[in-house]
């Protein structure tokens, strides 16, 4: 049985709205438990938006800034924010979407979905959490659409030993059985797509070094197989620009629009 813990309050009022941290219980076994926060306009909102952080910083929900967050509930969302294990205040291990991070994901949505009343929701997610959108999506029929930047789509390309993403999981001692084909194919949105309902809006940086366009372009031609739709956005490395980042400017500029018409906004 979940518990719900006393909140931990780290509230603060920088651009007119307060962010405020709970902590939900995943497993009382373990003791693990799972930080997240809720933003909602005054007026409230039932129209949820889901941000899921990478992996770049230890300080989890914290990541997003507050001009992003202002942005999305000016246009009336409610938005939730949610660290994965192993950063901010959530528990266990870091394990680049394993079951420890999805189940702890699934109770934090479950609680928000409460509170705010939502029926479904929408999650924008970068790098680490571009894939947990997606594996998210592969276990949910309740998500109306998932952005996924500069995701990973199938860890089985990358069993070699100079690949740079392997050697960065390594040297942040995520927790992952490098050497068990099943525990990378769990991981891999290209083998859990077959069970994936949402429209995807997928944003990749040519000339990334850790995962090539080639990745990317098979995930949506296999989606797109399938009968679901699967936007592609490959974008330029233009100066002032990282390899395997993906702006805040230019996700809204890419996805805004799209987001609205997939959250009836």
């Amino acid at each position: 049985m979940r518990i719900i813990l006393t909140f931990l309050v780290v509230a603060f009022f920088q651009g007119g709205f307060s962010r405020e941290s709970k902590l939900s219980t995943v497993s009382e076994q373990r003791g693990d438990l799972v930080e997240y926060a809720i933003i909602s306009p005054e007026e409230g909102s039932s129209h949820l938006l889901v941000f899921l952080h990478g992996g770049g910083g230890e300080r989890g929900l914290h990541e997003f800034d507050d001009d992003w967050c202002g942005y999305w509930l000016e246009k009336g969302y409610s938005i939730g924010l949610i660290s994965l294990p192993g950063f901010g205040k959530s528990s266990g291990k870091k394990d680049m979407c394993g079951p420890r991070s999805m189940e702890a994901l699934q109770i934090a949505i479950d609680e928000m979905k409460k509170e705010v009343g939502a029926k479904d929701f929408g999650i924008i997610g970068t790098g680490q959490g571009a894939l947990a959108g997606l594996l998210l999506a592969s276990k949910r029929s309740d998500i109306r659409c998932v952005v996924a930047a500069n995701g990973v789509y199938n860890f089985l390309r990358h069993i070699h030993s100079d690949c740079p993403l392997i050697k960065g999981m390594i040297n942040q001692n995520y927790e992952v059985l490098l050497n068990d084909n099943e525990s990378l194919r769990i991981r891999s949105p290209m083998f859990q797509a077959y069970t994936i309902e949402a429209p995807l809006f997928l944003l990749h940086r040519e000339k990334n070094s850790w995962v090539s366009i080639c990745e990317v372009e098979d995930f949506a031609e296999l989606m797109t197989s399938l009968g679901i739709e699967c936007n592609l956005s490959i974008l330029k490395l233009e100066p002032g620009r990282h390899a395997r980042k993906i702006g805040d400017d230019e996700i809204l500029s890419e996805v805004s629009i799209w987001v609205d018409s997939h959250m009836n906004q």
